[in-house]
């Protein structure tokens, strides 16, 4: 049986006795506000820790995300009352339902206009959510995702924020989890914007490996790039000479 408690408990402890954390982030997923416990959860854990990320799930209009805002908000100047220390959380907004893709602009628009304490870093594809919301089921070759996926990295890099794509909970099928990764990197997945992060959500430690492979330049793609500067370096050398 699930035990609320003890998992905020749990989650508390975990942040208190970190060690290991130089050039390193660590976030949390909370319930979602819909959930009896999203509350509780925001008050319970951000009183005692704050991590570097937040992970907010299914945010399916800018309401969702002002309320959780206005709950942190409350909670830091508490902490600043009493001395604490807080820094800005790096947000990753989940993307789980059909209302949520109708609802991007006005959520990102709130995101990067009315926000302090948190700091917008990307969008997030919760798939699995996302199909119930339409009536479907996961198909192995994802093309009734394609749409959705399109559009979590349209609106993405229109405001300059990564984009994470969907999890593959099927361990067991790695060349499956090859082929759909990379597929996944070339519709522009590219994880989290400000920190070092492949573009796509694992849950397995099989499955790193291969991500970080699919979200990586090829050896082609480097040398092209160092070829270009190359040639740009020279030309403002040229530039340069012709001007003296």
């Amino acid at each position: 049986m699930f035990n609320e408690r003890q998992a905020r408990s749990n989650a508390v402890d975990f942040f208190k006795k970190l060690t290991f954390r130089k050039d390193t982030e660590f976030g949390i997923r909370i319930n979602s506000r819909c959930s009896e416990y999203c509350e509780r959860d925001v008050h319970t854990i951000f009183s005692e820790v704050w991590p570097d990320v937040l992970l907010f799930p299914k945010v399916n209009s800018y309401q969702d995300l002002e309320w959780v805002y206005l709950k942190l908000t409350k909670i830091e100047s508490m902490l600043k009352t009493v001395g604490g220390e807080y820094k800005t959380l790096s947000l990753v907004v989940m993307i789980e339902s059909a209302i949520s893709i109708v609802n991007l602009k006005s959520i990102l628009d709130f995101c990067l206009n009315n926000l302090k304490i948190l700091r917008a870093e990307s969008l997030l594809f919760g798939s699995d959510d996302f199909l119930s919301s339409i009536g479907v089921s996961r198909s192995k070759d994802t093309d009734n995702l394609l749409l959705a996926r399109q559009s979590i990295v349209l609106y993405a890099k229109a405001y300059g924020l990564g984009a994470i794509d969907m999890v593959d909970t099927d361990y067991n099928d790695l060349i499956s989890f090859k082929r759909t990764s990379i597929t996944s990197s070339k519709l522009g997945f590219t994880g989290l914007i400000f920190t070092e992060c492949v573009g796509r959500q694992v849950i397995h430690p099989c499955q790193i490996p291969i991500a970080n492979v699919a979200y990586s330049p090829s050896e082609e793609m480097v040398k092209w790039a160092k070829t270009v500067l190359e040639l740009y370096e020279r030309s403002q050398l040229e530039n340069q000479v012709r001007n003296i």
